[in-house]
């Protein structure tokens, strides 16, 4: 792009230039002034507004903690900038700008993209206000910032690690000696810690494969049809969590459920049910199985050969007349739905910043 438009700098290209301008309109200062921090902001905000177009959601861990990053820096960086309160959703129209013709579903998810970041920005400055004030309490009488210190900010309150260290060199406090790999090191351990509960997630999130979580674990399959349905293809399973009393999903969507969409939802569920449909096993490579119409929201987690299950009377025919659901899926699941039995959605409510939770169990 910058040799096409003869512009040495890219960010003064069309592939950036409209981020720039309303940027500008912003901040204090000039882009000439403060490039680094006008790149970040562009560059951050520009992969952010694309992640959630793909249905990644900000959050702790995996996919959702890199968008995290990228928008917390951001946010940081228009603080560099002198703006005042929340600024990066009012970019969002300019990042949509430049990609509206290659992406022309991403016009009509505008505002609920912007939403989403400009939720994340409120969560951050409130972490920021909590993590100073924690900051200026736990740096009394010491005269250096400790690793221990900082990661206890940040498990706490979510107070970035690399704003500790500009807190302390601000207020020129020592940093201990192999602070950043220390750091790292520790991030490493709690990351380790929590990978046995994400592995689960992959498994389907069953509890045990006794016989009631079977039945819970198709209904699952079969509640992520009829939300997708009902509320639109851009839902997606972001967890689930299935015990011998009741079921766990979380997925996409950015509000509250009303009474009639939670009705319409059970009955679609429980009609599905009723018809006694056949759940068939398949093993394909993944490139088939997606060409096939099964769907996977956590892809690069599965093998490349895939089992996936299919409910419905056709595997091989057509979404909607010969299969309700088709997901990649390590199982165990009924043999037809009719052995599920009629379920109740008796609980629905947020989980995070753009997911919802359902709680369903055996009516």
């Amino acid at each position: 792009m910058a040799a096409f438009e003869n512009q040495p700098d890219i960010f003064q290209t069309d592939a950036f230039l409209p981020i720039i301008r309303s940027l500008a309109g912003l901040a204090n200062s000039t882009y000439a002034e403060q490039p680094a921090a006008y790149r970040i902001v562009a560059d951050h905000l520009r992969a952010s507004v694309m992640l959630i177009h793909d249905g990644v959601l900000p959050s702790g861990k995996e996919q959702g903690y890199v968008l995290r990053r990228l928008l917390r820096r951001a946010m940081r960086q228009g603080q560099m900038l002198g703006i005042d309160g929340n600024f990066t959703s009012q970019l969002v129209p300019s990042v949509i700008e430049i990609y509206a013709d290659f992406y022309q579903e991403l016009p009509a998810k505008a505002a609920e993209i912007a939403d989403i970041i400009d939720q994340e920005e409120k969560k951050f400055r409130q972490s920021m206000q909590r993590g100073l004030r924690e900051f200026e309490k736990m740096i009394v009488g010491k005269d250096q910032l400790t690793a221990e210190l900082a990661f206890k900010l940040y498990e706490s309150y979510g107070f970035p690690f690399e704003l500790s260290i500009e807190e302390a060199k601000s207020r020129q406090l020592d940093l201990e000696v192999g602070l950043e790999e220390k750091i790292a090191e520790r991030r490493q351990a709690h990351a380790a810690l929590s990978r046995s509960a994400s592995e689960q997630k992959f498994k389907g999130g069953l509890a045990d494969q006794g016989e009631l979580t079977t039945r819970f674990h198709t209904a699952t399959h079969l509640l992520h049809a009829a939300l997708r349905q009902i509320l639109g293809e851009a839902v997606g399973q972001k967890g689930s969590n299935i015990t011998a009393e009741r079921l766990r999903f979380d997925f996409s969507f950015p509000r509250a459920l009303s009474e009639a969409e939670k009705m319409a939802v059970e009955d679609q569920v429980n009609a599905w049910i009723k018809a006694d449909l056949p759940v068939t096993r398949q093993e394909m490579p993944k490139t088939e199985a997606l060409k096939s119409g099964a769907i996977a929201f956590f892809l690069e987690k599965y093998p490349e050969r895939v089992s996936v299950y299919t409910v419905g009377q056709q595997p091989d025919g057509q979404k909607g007349k010969d299969w309700i659901s088709k997901e990649f899926c390590g199982g165990p699941h009924v043999t037809h739905t009719g052995e599920i039995g009629k379920i109740h959605i008796f609980k629905e409510k947020a989980a995070a910043a753009g997911v919802r939770r359902i709680y369903a169990t055996f009516a």
